[in-house]
Order: structure tokens, then C-alpha cells, then sequence
């Protein structure tokens, strides 16, 4: 696990069992700035990557080309990030895919948020909702992940760091209608305090989507409501985790024997079936010769 503690902006956590949204409000696929102007969101926040004009980085500014592709209900043809809230009514990222366009494994939309609560946690629940235009008769597919690890470059962090959230995947024949959407939740804990989300650690919600099947043109993809919610055990006092720590040393102890000698268990069996064998003879030898 990576952690980052550093001065960069985030979506502030701060409090424990409360939920915390990422706020779009406002936003009308203008663009992203650490100074936003009306209709742009806060680069700060966010960072995206796997268009044609390049990748944006966390606090980068991004006002123009893939980056700032406008308001849209939908049925566009050019690739890039739009706003595409006056389809669904609510605040929505969402992203028109091509071939030069958001379609294989270095496309993705990180959230950055940070524990600001001032407590450790050991549980981060996140959810928020899909959506998809079946207008396109190729299929593709969009995921939500959850990492830890906030270094640079966002594709250099491996796939065993994310935990997985959610994920819809189109029709690969056009359906035609309105959009659809899908709501996903879910949590991660952490069980061993060494894994506890520390005050000030900072995490990611990724969004990432790739080509699956059929041909031609692709669906439209968003997302919106996307929120947290950490939750906090306070640490045990220095006595007691003492006792934890002995505790997890003896069961990965015994753990560790049982997996040792598990191959002997069939031969101890046996061992034991042939002397229950010949006390049983020995008994009955004895029992005749009275």
C-alpha cells in the first residue's frame, strides 16, 4: 500500500459516518481549473486521462478541446468530457468514447478525497450512480475502484491496488431510448491497524472504461452522486494492543503448524485406527483365555 499525506487539494473528509459528496454542482462541461471559473469544476479535486489532447494532472487547468466539450443530452459524435446533466436532471461528468478517445486501459476519471476527520478509520463505504446511452452499437465497459495508492503517473499504480466498487457494460446493439443507470455501493475494511486509513491519508474513487465488443461508434458514458463515508475505530491503548499484536502473532502461529503437519493428518489416522486395532485384539485375546 501507498499512502500520500502531502499538501495537494482533495475532497475533504471531515467527519467519520458522514457522508461527503464530490460536488458538480454547477459544472456545464466548461472545463477544470484549481481556480474554477462558472461551469468548471476544481482541478484540485480530480484528474483525467486516455483522450487525444493528453492527460490532465491534479491541478492542472483544462479549459478548452477534449477537456471542455460543453452541456449535451446526448447522441454526440465527438470524443471528450462533457456535461451531460440535462439528460438525467443531476450533476453528471460524462465522457463521449472514440478510437483516439477513452477506450482501452489508460483511460480513467480519479476523485481525490482525504481523511480530514482527525481520526483513523478502517472502513470506506462509496456509491454514486452509472449511466449509459445504448445509441451505438458497440459495447463497452465503465468501472468504479477504489485505491490508496495516489502516486504519479495514475497508470503506473498496479491493478492489485484497487479494490473493486462497480461496473456496468453496454449492449452491443444499439437499443435506442433514453439513458440508463445503475447504482452501486459498496465497502472495504481494513482488519489489522497497520491498514487503518490515517488522518490526512488520502484516497481515490477511479472511474475507468474500455472497449468490449461489436464495431462502429460508442455509447456515452457518466456518472453522478458519487460520495464516502469513512468510518472510524479508535486505536487501543498501548497495553492492549499488545495483547492484539501477541494475539495475531499466535494465531498465524498455529495457522502456520496446522498447514506444517495438515499433509500428516491421513497418516496419524491411520497410526491410531491400527493401535485401537490391536488393543481391541489384545482385549479379546484376553478375555477368551478367561
Amino acid at each position: 500500500m501507498v499512502a500520500s499525506m502531502d499538501a495537494r487539494g482533495a475532497v475533504m473528509v471531515n467527519a467519520t459516518q458522514t457522508r461527503t459528496i464530490f460536488d458538480m454542482a454547477g459544472f456545464d462541461g466548461s472545463g477544470f481549473s484549481p481556480n474554477p471559473g462558472p461551469g468548471q469544476l476544481d482541478s484540485d479535486d480530480i484528474r483525467l486521462g486516455g483522450v487525444s489532447n493528453g492527460d490532465m494532472q491534479f491541478g492542472d487547468t483544462r479549459t478548452s478541446g477534449d477537456f471542455a466539450r460543453g452541456s449535451s443530452s446526448g447522441g454526440v459524435i465527438t470524443g471528450g468530457f462533457y456535461d451531460f446533466s440535462p439528460a438525467v436532471g443531476d450533476p453528471m461528468i460524462g465522457i463521449q468514447p472514440t478510437s483516439t478517445d477513452w477506450n482501452n486501459s489508460t483511460s480513467y476519471i480519479d476523485v481525490l478525497f482525504q481523511n480530514n476527520s482527525g481520526q483513523y478509520a478502517n472502513n470506506i463505504v462509496v456509491e454514486g450512480e452509472l449511466w449509459f446511452l445504448n445509441n451505438e452499437d458497440r459495447s463497452s465497459h465503465v468501472r468504479i475502484q477504489l485505491t490508496r495508492n495516489v502516486t504519479d503517473p495514475p497508470q503506473s499504480i498496479p491493478s492489485t491496488d484497487f479494490l473493486a466498487i462497480g461496473g456496468v457494460t453496454s449492449p452491443d446493439t444499439a437499443t435506442g431510448g433514453g439513458w440508463n443507470s445503475t447504482y452501486f455501493v459498496r465497502d472495504h475494511g481494513f482488519i489489522l491497524s497497520e491498514d487503518w486509513l490515517a488522518p490526512g491519508e488520502q484516497f481515490i474513487v477511479r472511474i475507468s472504461g474500455f472497449d468490449v465488443g461489436g464495431s462502429g461508434s460508442r455509447d456515452e458514458f457518466g456518472f453522478s452522486d458519487l460520495s464516502v463515508i469513512i468510518r472510524n475505530q479508535s486505536l487501543p491503548e498501548p497495553r492492549t494492543m499488545g495483547f492484539l499484536v501477541l494475539g495475531v502473532i499466535g494465531v498465524r502461529y498455529a495457522r502456520d503448524r496446522r498447514r506444517k503437519y495438515d499433509y500428516h493428518e491421513a497418516d496419524e489416522l491411520k497410526r491410531l485406527n491400527s493401535i485401537k486395532a490391536k488393543v481391541h485384539r489384545c482385549s479379546k485375546s484376553v478375555s477368551n483365555n478367561y
